[in-house]
């Protein structure tokens, strides 16, 4: 499935530090995307717990239609430990009235 510069997105977001992989709602608007690269797209994400206003950038890697993971490079925290990605499943496309809404 092609996603297009614009297209708002319905979807779930998961990450390890929340507990049993909770999900947790969001939506996202792709920023970038291209025919000649359909594994990869920019899409800001928007969390309700996390930047609801701005949300966040990030570049998606395709595991599936579906799902999408987060491209994080090889940061370290202070504490020696590397971050790690979020998981996005799609779950559709939202209309501009369904996405002011949400």
């Amino acid at each position: 499935m092609l996603f297009n510069k614009g297209d708002k997105l319905d979807l779930i977001t998961r990450h390890q530090d929340k507990k049993h992989f909770s999900p947790i709602g969001a939506l996202g608007v792709v920023e970038k995307s291209s025919e000649e690269k359909l594994e990869r797209m920019k899409v800001r994400v928007f969390r309700a717990d996390w930047r609801p206003d701005k949300g966040y950038l990030h570049e998606l890697l395709r595991v599936s239609d579906t799902i999408w993971l987060e491209r994080i490079g090889e940061r370290q925290n202070t504490d020696g430990s590397t971050n790690l990605p979020h998981v996005h499943q799609i779950l559709g496309k939202l209309t501009d009235a369904e996405f002011e809404t949400r």
